[in-house]
């Protein structure tokens, strides 16, 4: 995954050398101490990972919220290493810097590459060991005849829209362009801004629980299909864009248990 994103890095920053990227830190209790937050951890055994991803949804407000997301490293399938905090201390992100940086929309409200999460546990202070993903989502509950074209908004109240009825209506729409979700090998069409969205798919109820599963169509994603329930945030998901970077699936087996409209559980779910 390290030499995707150098390359990637690279081609878009070629007059700065790899060694002077500026590296930014997220201490995650600054805040958990600060803001309410639901912990969950996402199975990854699909994938071949036994460690799973790490999720922080932390409430800025009742309608807002930041998805932390930590993955495991695809060469070795760790996700945190000790550290010594007074090494990146300094470098760390205040919660305004963060919560500026998240807000600013030239960043469609998503920070991935380079920011790192650092974690304490007992008197331990652990980094992420690779880059991670921050994602601020807004919940409203609107009726279904106001489209919200917008990549961070979560509506609970619109319509069902399904992946394979936009894919239909997309392709009727630039009949000589491939889905920009599904382009392999050729030209990636870009999601034209005006029409990123996050769709509702369907409801359904768990343990109780009354499930929202949606999907994302956009760029850049972070979790692409993701399960949200009221007052404790996303509890399952996809991460495509970090599994299969361009298309080119970097998991530890062969990927024959997930498909591409699948998304993966909370662990906590099946102690519910």
């Amino acid at each position: 995954m390290y030499s995707i994103v150098k390359t990637i890095i690279f081609l878009l920053f070629p007059i700065i050398g790899w060694g002077q990227i500026e590296y930014k830190y997220v201490i995650v209790d600054s805040l958990t101490q600060k803001f309410n937050f639901n912990k969950y951890t996402i199975n990854t055994m699909p994938y071949g990972y036994h460690q799973g991803i790490d999720i922080y949804n932390v409430w800025i407000n009742p309608n807002e919220f930041l998805l932390l997301s930590v993955f495991p490293e695809t060469e070795s399938g760790n996700k945190w290493e000790k550290i010594s905090l007074e090494a990146f201390h300094s470098k760390a992100l205040s919660t305004r810097q963060l919560l500026r940086e998240v807000d600013n929309p030239k960043n469609n409200y998503k920070l991935f590459y380079p920011y790192y999460m650092i974690k304490k546990e007992g008197n331990s202070f652990y980094r992420s060991k690779t880059y991670c993903s921050i994602e601020k989502f807004r919940i409203v509950n609107y009726p279904a005849i106001f489209h919200i074209s917008e990549g961070n908004i979560i509506n609970l109240g619109q319509s069902f829209t399904s992946y394979n009825e936009l894919k239909t209506a997309y392709l009727k729409l630039f009949p000589n362009r491939e889905f920009p979700l599904e382009s392999f090998g050729g030209v990636r069409y870009a999601v034209p801004k005006e029409l990123e969205s996050i769709y509702l798919s369907h409801i359904e109820e768990r343990k109780g629980n009354k499930i929202y599963r949606f999907w994302s169509f956009t760029d850049n994603t972070g979790v692409s299909r993701f399960a949200f329930i009221e007052g404790k945030g996303i509890v399952g998901g996809s991460y495509d864009d970090y599994f299969i970077p361009r298309d080119k699936y970097v998991g530890k087996q062969i990927l024959n248990t997930l498909s591409k409209k699948e998304i993966m559980w909370a662990e906590e779910l099946k102690k519910e």
